[in-house]
């Protein structure tokens, strides 16, 4: 494959998301932005990212050839063995690199840490293979990214404490709600109130735990309500191309969420970077397609 066919099959340009996630944990651990074991830990994300996107073209390769024949498989871009092993190799990696992560944290909690990352493995497998015909895949997707912020914490040895957490559900909230969007792209019967729910629920979260009197802060939470305010908007007009758009911008927002929670913590120089983190990823997807 080209490089630009191995960039479409990773979906690279939601990658900004997975480092926000991140740096959130990070930031509501406590943990520093200066410890070099972080960047390892991006790579590990960066791997299990790229390894869950490579999969799902994998397993969903008969399905695309019907309903997306211009993916990479049906189109022949791709062979269905090169992209499986690429995308297992990854999964490996990701689950290999955390556990040196561990092994350098000199941590007495590398059991933990490994059953984290097979959890989190496991998580991608488990939807990849069955998200499909699944009412409940978005919960799972939405497990995916919650273990993101747990695995970051527990591979560096930080602690796993309440506000991490409640971070992570609040993600996990998110990514439900713009799955069942997604699902909603091929389906219109789901209720707009439903998925919207799972959007709004993080808003909540965040109006009560950041302090709103903050400039900075309130900026970013009103800029994330107004996505979320237009994304229901506009997918009241129940158009399968505005939804798919819809997605990808709600895709983009979850560095917007990681953006107030690492903010709330005093961290505004990262704060901002996750939030600029948006902007990015809005840029990248017009190049390389989000969903």
């Amino acid at each position: 494959m080209n490089l630009h066919t191995a960039l479409k099959l990773g979906r690279v340009s939601n990658l900004p998301t997975v480092f926000t996630n991140v740096f959130a944990a990070v930031a509501l651990s406590g943990s520093q932005f200066d410890d070099p074991k972080l960047g390892l830990v991006l790579i590990a994300m960066f791997l299990f990212y790229i390894g869950g996107m490579y999969l799902n073209d994998a397993f969903d390769h008969e399905i695309d050839a019907q309903e997306r024949p211009n993916r990479p498989i049906p189109s022949g871009e791709a062979s269905l063995k090169e992209v499986f092993s690429i995308g297992s190799f990854c999964l490996v990696g990701g689950i290999g690199c955390l556990q040196f992560v561990s092994y350098l944290s000199e941590a007495e909690n590398w059991f933990t840490n490994l059953v984290a990352s097979l959890i989190l493995a496991g998580l991608i497998l488990f939807y990849n293979v069955h998200h499909k015909k699944n009412f409940f895949s978005p919960v799972v997707m939405g497990g995916c990214r919650f273990m993101v912020y747990l695995c970051s914490v527990i591979c560096l040895a930080a602690p796993l404490n309440e506000q991490v957490l409640l971070g992570g559900l609040c993600l996990l909230s998110w990514i439900v709600g713009l799955t069942y969007l997604a699902k909603k792209e091929i389906s219109l019967e789901i209720n707009n109130l439903f998925f919207a729910s799972f959007l709004l629920l993080p808003l909540l979260y965040l109006a009560y735990s950041s302090p709103l009197d903050a400039p900075v802060i309130l900026g970013v939470w009103l800029g994330l309500c107004v996505v979320v305010g237009a994304i229901l908007y506009t997918t009241r007009r129940q158009k399968k191309q505005e939804i798919g758009k819809n997605v990808t911008i709600l895709i983009a927002a979850i560095s917007l969420l990681d953006a107030v929670m690492i903010l709330q913590t005093g961290q505004v120089l990262w704060g901002l970077v996750a939030a600029l983190a948006f902007f990015l990823t809005l840029f990248l997807q017009r190049t390389i397609p989000g969903t």
